[in-house]
C-alpha cells in the first residue's frame, strides 16, 4: 500500500472511534477546517487537541483546555503531568472558593451554593451555566465561547461587564466537550493583543448571549471609564495570568520572604494581596508600601 501525504492525515484527524468534535491529540486544526465560525477567525486561528478525558475516562476536556491557554509550558507536559496540574488546579480552586464564597458577585451568590459548586469542579460539570460564571470570578477573566453544536457565541466575563482589555480566552464548545481556539500569536487575547481585529471588529460585532442567560451580554470599552470603575492597578495580565494560574493563594504565600516579594513583579504583588484578602488602603501604593502590606500580615 502506497502511503501518500493525503493518507497521513487521514489517519491523524480520524475521529472515528472518539467524540467527533475532538481532534487528535496534539493536531492543529485551522480556521479554513472549522464547521462553524469561519466568517470570524482567518487561517492564523486554530483549535489544538488536547487530552480529553482522565485515566477513568472522565471529561476533563475544560480542565486540559484552561491549561492550555494560560500554561506556557503545556506542549513540554506529557499527559500525567497535565492531569497532576488539572487535579490541583481543582483542589485550589475548591479551597479559594469555601473561603470566598461571601466575596464573590451577586450572580453567583444568589443563583448558586458553595456546596453546589464543589460538586461542578468535582464532577467536571464544565457546561453548568453558573459554572463558568464561578470561573471568570475565580480567575478574573473574560471567556468567549463558541458553540459549534448551535452556532452562537456566548460569554461570562469577571466584574459587571465585558472589559476587552481583560485576558480573554476563545474556547470551542459542543455540550461538555472543550477546546482551545488561539492563534498563531497569542493564546490570551484582549484590545491590547495581537488579533485585536478579530476581537474588536468580528467577535464583539456579532450577536453575543450571556452564558447563564441571568443578565445582558454588555461590553463596556471606554477605558477612562474602565479605570475608575475598577481601579487598573488590580487587572491581571496575560503573562502574570499564565504564571500565576495553576497557582493558588496557599502555593503563592507559602514560604515567603521579604527578599521573594522584592523579586516579584509589581503585578504579582497585586495577586497576592487579592488572594490574601488584604486591604489596601493607598490609592496609588508603591511596590515597596505592599510588600510591607504582606510582610506585616505575614509577620515576615
Amino acid at each position: 500500500m502506497e502511503i501518500s501525504y493525503e493518507t497521513i492525515l487521514k489517519v491523524l484527524l480520524d475521529t472515528s472511534d472518539n467524540n467527533p468534535f475532538f481532534n487528535k491529540i496534539n493536531i492543529i486544526q485551522y480556521a479554513n477546517e472549522f464547521k462553524s465560525f469561519t466568517d470570524i477567525f482567518d487561517n492564523s486561528f486554530y483549535r489544538y487537541g488536547i487530552s480529553p478525558s482522565d485515566e477513568n475516562n472522565n471529561n476533563v476536556s475544560f480542565w486540559s483546555t484552561l491549561l492550555f491557554c494560560f500554561d506556557k509550558n503545556y506542549f513540554s507536559r506529557d499527559k500525567d503531568d497535565v492531569l497532576q496540574l488539572i487535579t490541583t488546579f481543582k483542589t485550589d480552586m475548591i479551597e479559594y472558593i469555601k473561603s470566598n464564597y461571601n466575596n464573590m458577585n451577586e450572580c453567583v451568590k444568589n443563583n448558586i451554593s458553595f456546596d453546589t459548586i464543589k460538586q461542578y469542579i468535582k464532577y467536571n460539570k464544565t457546561s453548568e451555566p453558573l459554572f463558568l460564571e464561578v470561573i471568570s470570578e475565580y480567575l478574573k477573566i473574560n471567556i468567549l465561547i463558541f458553540d459549534f453544536k448551535d452556532n452562537i457565541i456566548k460569554s461570562t466575563y469577571y466584574f459587571d461587564f465585558f472589559n476587552p482589555w481583560r485576558p480573554t480566552i476563545f474556547l470551542a464548545n459542543y455540550d461538555n466537550n472543550w477546546e482551545p481556539i488561539c492563534s498563531q500569536e497569542t493564546k490570551i487575547f484582549s484590545f491590547s493583543s495581537p488579533k485585536v481585529n478579530i476581537l474588536k471588529n468580528k467577535i464583539l460585532n456579532s450577536d453575543v448571549v450571556y452564558y447563564s442567560q441571568l443578565k445582558e451580554f454588555i461590553v463596556n470599552d471606554n477605558l477612562n471609564e474602565i479605570i475608575q470603575i475598577e481601579n487598573l492597578d488590580k487587572f491581571t495580565d496575560s503573562d502574570t495570568l499564565s504564571e500565576t494560574m495553576f497557582t493558588t493563594q496557599q502555593h503563592l504565600s507559602k514560604d515567603l520572604t521579604k527578599n521573594k516579594l522584592n523579586k516579584m513583579k509589581k503585578e504579582e504583588i497585586l495577586q497576592l494581596i487579592n488572594e490574601l484578602d488584604l486591604i489596601v488602603q493607598f490609592p496609588k501604593p508603591t511596590k515597596k508600601t505592599l510588600i510591607n502590606i504582606i510582610c506585616s500580615h505575614k509577620n515576615i
